[in-house]
């Protein structure tokens, strides 16, 4: 029984058109397949041509081949690279999958095609910001790519067919040892995780908006890039363990729909947060909560705290680094202060308790739901150090047991 099991599907062949292509798992099912289906098409008077036949045959190692390169003269030779050499190297790249080791080949092909457009030599010393001057021209294929593979990312995720089937189901058999293999469905994730990036290609529109790259020959310069660095913000100077000692308040005003978080007193500070000394621009803060006047308890915000463009302290922060800190002088470590910030309600991280537009409070179904994730990161620390010191106290009874106290070699 030829083909191959994928999501407790077996699939035979795949049918494109008048083409036909069989699978199998090995080379003797594939000649009894061929020698089946070369009888069904005797019965209706058909005849397989040999000649148009071709076998692939997948396997761990690929073997390169490298490609010469038409030489023309002008600004002709641009247009006929990109004409024909790239829609060849580039046919179905939406498919690839994009390790970092394919991603330096597919730079390197880029240069190597206009060095031998501009008959350029390794012995001439050009540096490929040279070149690419000397071209006019920009490193564009990897991000051309990239944008191939995104469109047609969110055309079949909005679809129910074989692709995604396949990409989606496990096959039959086992693993081999070693590192999991980095695969497609790493190389196609645009957020954290691949239920997020599906929930997102529902809707078309926003998809190609905010995903998809720009076309790759607008100018790139023309192209806001964003660089979000955020930290945690909880422990304050005065305060260690005690969480709801807190002393930074948030209080919401339903007038203009906002917070404004402040820092009331000298212990209140937010201490020694790692990234906040010259890094980190957003933060997630916890703060008391008043509402209508009434104290809400510990809530967590999202605070801007310094300009995209610039960099420079948002109104009302008070940024600094705590100076040197011992056997950790590689971290920026920072202090922060609030002076009348004013954040939107949307701001507001609300998935359990919420703060309505007229200032009305939704209590949590649980006030331990705020301290989960901290709580968590606290076990696994547990867990590593706990992984740790067995590894040290492993070395150190197995060298114990070896070790001599007198001379190695008696006398």
């Amino acid at each position: 029984m030829g083909g191959v099991i994928i999501g407790r599907i077996r699939i035979k062949c795949i049918r494109f058109a008048d083409d036909m292509a069989l699978l199998a798992e090995e080379e003797m099912i594939l000649r009894d397949m061929l020698l089946e289906l070369n009888y069904s098409c005797e019965q209706y008077g058909m005849k397989i041509n040999v000649n148009k036949m071709k076998t692939m045959v997948t396997e761990r190692k690929v073997k390169k081949k490298k490609e010469h390169l038409l030489r023309t003269s002008g600004e002709l030779r641009k247009r006929l690279v990109k004409c024909f050499v790239w829609s060849v190297a580039l046919y179905g790249a939406e498919t690839w999958t994009l390790r970092r080791s394919e991603e330096k080949r597919i730079e390197a092909f880029e240069m190597w095609l206009w060095r031998r457009m501009e008959h350029v030599k390794w012995t001439d010393r050009i540096r490929n910001e040279g070149l690419l001057e000397r071209v006019d021209k920009e490193r564009i294929m990897l991000k051309l790519m990239r944008k191939r593979k995104r469109n047609w990312l969110g055309h079949w995720l909005r679809r129910n067919c074989l692709l995604k089937d396949a990409l989606e189901g496990m096959a039959n058999g086992r693993r081999v040892w070693g590192r999991r293999r980095y695969q497609m469905i790493d190389d196609i994730k645009i957020y954290e995780s691949y239920e997020e990036t599906k929930k997102k290609a529902e809707n078309r529109k926003d998809w190609r908006m905010r995903v998809c790259i720009p076309n790759s020959y607008t100018n790139v310069t023309q192209i806001k890039i964003r660089h979000e660095v955020f930290i945690h913000f909880q422990t304050e100077l005065g305060h260690g363990t005690y969480i709801r000692g807190l002393e930074t308040t948030a209080h919401y005003h339903p007038e203009t729909q906002e917070f404004v978080i402040n820092s009331p007193t000298l212990s209140s500070y937010k201490w020694w947060p790692g990234g906040m000394g010259h890094t980190a621009n957003y933060a997630v803060v916890a703060a008391q909560l008043y509402t209508q006047e009434v104290y809400r308890g510990v809530h967590i915000f999202i605070v801007q705290l310094r300009d995209e463009e610039t960099h420079e302290p948002m109104p009302g922060m008070k940024i600094g680094e705590i100076g040197t800190k011992f056997g950790m002088h590689t971290i920026n470590n920072g202090f922060l202060a609030f002076q009348n910030v004013h954040i939107p309600r949307d701001q507001m991280l609300m998935k359990n308790a919420k703060v309505l537009e007229d200032g009305s409070y939704v209590k949590s179904p649980s006030d331990k739901l705020v301290y989960g994730t901290m709580i968590y990161v606290r076990v696994v620390m547990l867990q590593t150090c706990a992984y740790q010191l067995g590894l040290a106290a492993t070395i150190a009874i197995r060298y114990s047991a070896v070790r001599r106290q007198s001379e190695m070699k008696p006398g």
